[in-house]
């Protein structure tokens, strides 16, 4: 749980929520998979897939009804956010990214 409230951890799952959504591809999907590749060496298999996608539904429902929450998550870290994404899918994507750097096959690597 440390690692998943980390600022560093957080400004990091933002800056590849970014990424993602301006080079990971036009769907949650592709874009999903893209966060998963960088931060995994591998493609999720469908379960994992099925997972993230109603994580980030979940999150981007959530961040949509409460803009302040996705507004407070985005500005954590020094980093500057990229302002031309809406505060809620960017906080949904980083919420996600988060979930994925702190899964336990990233932190060990084994």
């Amino acid at each position: 749980m440390t690692l998943l409230n980390d600022p560093i951890f957080v400004e990091a799952a933002r800056k590849l929520a970014e990424r993602a959504i301006h080079e990971g591809g036009a769907t949650p999907r592709a874009r999903l998979s893209f966060i998963f590749r960088l931060a995994l060496g591998r493609a999720a298999n469908a379960r994992e897939m099925q997972i993230l996608q109603k994580s980030l539904d979940q999150m981007l429902t959530a961040y949509e009804a409460n803009e302040a929450g996705a507004r407070l998550l985005i500005a954590v870290g020094d980093a500057v956010t990229d302002s031309s994404i809406s505060p809620a899918e960017l906080a949904a994507y980083t919420a996600v990214a988060n979930i994925i750097l702190n899964m336990d096959e990233v932190i060990t690597k084994g």
